[in-house]
């Protein structure tokens, strides 16, 4: 699962440092895949505890309609 492959990640690029309410944003490599990640232990806390969860979940089903869109385009 994810926790046996996240030791494997290495960063490529730091595309945006986080704070506050940004998540910390980086292009990384696994195997021979590059993917980003959002990073978001430097988050405020009080903002991941309110809104984290919401936000990360949002834009995962954002993301899956997308490829789900995208999949059916020739």
């Amino acid at each position: 699962m994810l926790g046996d492959t996240v030791q494997h990640w290495s960063v490529v690029k730091v595309l945006r440092t986080g704070g506050g309410s940004r998540p910390r944003v980086e292009q990384v490599r696994l195997g021979d895949q590059l993917a980003v990640l959002k990073d978001h232990s430097g988050c405020d806390p009080l903002f991941a505890m309110i809104l984290g969860r919401t936000l990360a979940r949002r834009e995962c089903e954002a993301l899956t309609r997308l490829v789900q869109w995208m999949g059916g385009r020739d």
